[in-house]
């Protein structure tokens, strides 16, 4: 996930939308783009969702990593490559 300026600024192109379920049971539709990064040395394709919040990196991004936070304001956060 990413907020919308930031999707803005790097004119990632939309692909369509995705229904997602909210917390609340709500389900709405979010605007679905492709971006590439740069993940441990190699470019990686993925679907950014547009946000009003914070960016956010998900579970299929981080599986086969390490991922240590340190859970206070401004706290450290470390992701490793598992071997």
């Amino acid at each position: 996930m990413l907020p919308g300026d930031l999707i803005d600024r790097l004119r990632l192109p939309r692909i369509g939308e995705l229904p997602i379920l909210l917390g609340d049971g709500n389900e709405v539709d979010v605007a679905l783009y492709l971006a590439i990064v740069l993940w441990h040395g190699e470019e990686r394709i993925v679907q950014v969702l547009r946000t009003d919040g914070k960016a956010l990196v998900g579970m299929s991004l981080l599986e086969g990593n390490r991922l240590r936070l340190d859970v206070v304001t401004e706290g450290e956060v470390t992701i490793e490559a598992l071997p």
